[in-house]
């Protein structure tokens, strides 16, 4: 049995899918490069509120630990600009699959949101804490 090794670091990639090919190679589609989406809304219409909330067809985020070894307990989190936890999943169980890389896929299709701003994905493995945070804004109209 090899020794268990706990991730330090964390990447995370913010796309509309991420499909896992064989050999445990992410192909992400849609990629947000600059962790932000921008959501087009029609000239005069409101901004999302609870009782009228958005929704983006899909979201996924992948969460790449490199360098990991062994089988860790974890957590998932998303967590809107107000504070409000959207989703927490419970404990589950991840194992390092390739090449000493420990992936994590979350999709959400629908995601719905009811206001704009930072938001932040949160993975716990074991006893560590990894935070992403994303951008879901309003575009800007052009001139």
């Amino acid at each position: 049995m090899s020794e268990k090794i706990k991730p330090t670091m964390a990447r995370f990639f913010l796309a509309e899918d991420v499909r896992m090919e064989t050999g445990g190679k992410p192909l992400l589609l849609g990629l947000y490069v600059d962790d932000k989406i921008h959501v087009d809304l029609p000239d005069g219409a409101p901004e999302p509120t609870p009782e009228q909330p958005i929704a983006l067809a899909e979201m996924a985020v992948l969460a790449s630990f490199p360098a990991t070894n062994g089988k860790f307990t974890g957590r998932l989190s998303m967590i809107d600009p107000s504070g409000k936890i959207l989703l927490q999943s419970g404990d589950g169980e991840f194992q390092t699959e390739y090449n000493g890389i420990l992936n994590i896929v979350s999709k959400f299709k629908p995601f719905v949101f009811d206001n704009f701003g930072q938001f932040k994905f949160v993975v716990e493995l074991d006893d560590s804490r990894f935070e992403y945070n994303f951008s879901i804004l309003r575009s800007t109209p052009r001139s």
